[in-house]
């Protein structure tokens, strides 16, 4: 156990650095956690790459599946919140965001004081939670991680569980209820959100310090990882009762696979040059840059340098999931890539925290050794006090209770036949003063770029833009959403609001795909007879022949007393019937009946 490894500040009889430690990230925590309360998006969202909340919302309320991975851990988890909350569905979840993004600060800045507590046991309580809090308030306040946790998002859950992996295997020797227990959480992790896989390295190679070469050890790991895992089985099983929304229909086993592997976004990956991967490569890095702050990405490098010293393994395990997260998102072409680098972000603090408290002490050393005007002087006896105490030696029969109080308080140092080199109050207090200066003249610029993009967030529009559509509908309806920025606010206001469930809503962009195309065919609105079954699918929705083909067949397939609507204007319609604006749509209206 860590408390068992450490000595001096962290290792004392009252345990205070440990209690300063949890006191420092519940603060932390709940301080990030206020400041997403407080700028909460109100409903779903489209904006910074957002755009799936409102798909999201509607799946978790009505315990669907959502678009690949599926996200089985999320969905089951808002549909509690969603039925468990008197508040609208998609800012319960919003709310759900918040919280796990305050754990995942609060976890950061724990973290960070535990690593300071093995690395440097007469370290300060007050600098290692002064680096943390730096470290922490740098990824809370991340354009990327501060509009993820303010909107009904996957990502902030896995942050805060991914943490929690690190922080049960941060001991040199983590015991055998720790190492079942982060593969336990990082199984769990998976089930949420696969951009996890990118510290599976990591989480192998800590867990190799408990495991070793023993097998058992390890089937006892895979065990734990599967049973987190399992939370995959939901989709199969919900798929088979035919939810409002079933993403993929993953009831068979090609179509589970389809879903879990997020083969739908596979043309969106692994096809640069190495020259065309590498110029990525240096973007994403700019990119991560310019969202924490160069200050903190210089911190990181020197809290990496210092964690291969001190922890080679952590940091190693650090290091490489940096770098593999860098190149996953530089690989990955969609619009969402920002996004897969909050695990890059998340390392990244967590090595800047060590590295902001190392050039504090390093400081401290610095300017206590440049303001100490008498040369260094061995005492006969085993230890020497610090001369502001007044006291010129200390007795070898001292007690040991009194000489570890000399220790913590700064005035002794603990090796013998030396000078004491701890900082005093005034310098170590000086020091602080001018990181917290520091990091608050960095961060500041960045909070402002960060609150410019949240507040964007703030308004109602896209979830009232469905409302709208819904209300102006006819009874019995039938309304073609043309991208998944029309449709999806349709799922929402539909299945997670319950506003005019008589309306069909087709989101012609999915028809590309068999699964949904069937789904289509049976529903009541559409006369199967003019839509011929076909296994047609195109596993990547790129095939644009096959969505225009499908959507030409819908007004022919529309059932008599079924009229038939589209948000844009559909050409592939002309010639079947003329579009009419009807409010914020466009009718159908056969050529017989147009004026």
């Amino acid at each position: 156990m860590v408390g068992k490894m450490a000595q001096g500040f962290w290792a004392n009889a009252d345990n205070s650095g440990f209690r300063t430690a949890w006191l420092a990230a519940v603060l932390a925590g709940f301080t990030a956690f206020i400041v997403f309360l407080l700028s909460l998006a109100p409903s779903i969202t489209q904006g910074y790459n957002t755009g799936d909340s409102g798909e999201l919302a509607s799946t978790a309320y009505t315990l669907g599946i959502s678009h690949p991975t599926g996200s089985p851990l999320y969905t089951m988890l808002g549909y509690l919140v969603t039925h468990l909350t008197t508040v609208e569905p998609a800012r319960g979840l919003n709310m759900l965001s918040a919280v796990m993004g305050g754990i995942a600060v609060g976890g950061v800045v724990y973290l960070v004081c535990r690593l300071a507590a093995d690395m440097w046991p007469d370290v300060s309580p007050m600098h290692a939670a002064t680096g943390a809090g730096l470290a922490g308030v740098s990824l809370a306040l991340s354009t990327t991680f501060w509009t993820q946790a303010v909107v009904t998002e996957t990502r902030t859950l896995a942050m805060a569980l991914d943490v929690l992996v690190l922080i049960l295997l941060i001991p040199r020797r983590p015991g055998r209820g720790r190492s079942l227990c982060a593969a336990l959480v990082y199984g769990l992790s998976l089930s949420d959100h696969l951009l996890s896989l990118c510290m599976a390295p990591a989480v192998i190679m800590l867990l190799s310090t408990w495991a070793g070469a023993r097998l058992i050890r390890w089937l006892s790991a895979t065990g734990s990882l599967l049973l987190g895992l399992s939370c995959y089985a939901y989709l199969p099983v919900r798929a088979a009762m035919h939810p409002a929304a079933n993403w993929g229909s993953p009831d068979t086993m090609s179509r589970f696979l389809w879903v879990v592997t997020g083969r739908e976004y596979r043309y969106q990956m692994l096809n640069l040059s190495p020259g065309d991967l590498l110029s990525q490569v240096g973007v994403q890095i700019q990119s991560v840059a310019s969202h924490l702050n160069p200050l903190t990405v210089a911190m990181s490098f020197i809290g990496l340098a210092v964690l291969t010293r001190n922890r080679p393994r952590f940091g190693a395990a650090l290091a490489l999931t940096i770098a593999i997260n860098i190149g996953v998102s530089s690989e990955y072409q969609a619009d969402a890539a920002p996004v897969y680098q909050l695990l890059c972000m998340l390392c990244a603090c967590i090595a800047a925290g060590a590295g902001w408290i190392c050039l504090a002490r390093q400081a401290a050393r610095l300017l206590v050794s440049a303001l100490s005007s008498r040369p260094h002087q061995r005492a006969p006896n085993r230890c020497e006090l610090d001369s502001s105490l007044g006291v010129t030696a200390l007795q070898h029969s001292a007690s040991t209770n009194l000489e570890r109080d000399l220790i913590r308080s700064g005035a002794l140092d603990g090796q013998p036949g030396q000078r004491a080199q701890s900082p005093t109050r005034a310098v170590r207090a000086t020091v602080l003063v001018v990181c917290l200066i520091a990091g608050i003249l960095v961060e500041r610029g960045t909070a402002l770029d960060s609150h410019a993009a949240v507040t964007s967030l703030g308004g109602t529009g896209v979830r009232d833009f469905g409302i709208g559509v819904l209300e102006a509908l006819s009874p019995h309806a039938i309304i073609v959403g043309q991208g998944d920025e029309n449709s999806v606010p349709l799922w929402y206001a539909q299945r997670a609001l319950g506003i005019r469930k008589d309306v069909t809503i087709v989101a012609n962009a999915l028809l590309t795909f068999d699964w949904y195309y069937q789904q289509v065919r049976v529903l009541p609105a559409f006369d199967p007879r003019h839509m011929p079954a076909s296994s047609a699918s195109i596993d990547d929705g790129t095939d644009q022949t096959l969505i225009q083909d499908r959507t030409s067949l819908l007004p022919k397939a529309a059932r008599p007393g079924y009229k038939l609507f589209s948000v844009l204007p559909e050409p592939l319609w002309a010639g079947i019937c003329a579009s009419r604006p009807v409010g914020p749509v466009y009718q159908c209206v056969p050529m017989a009946a147009a004026p």
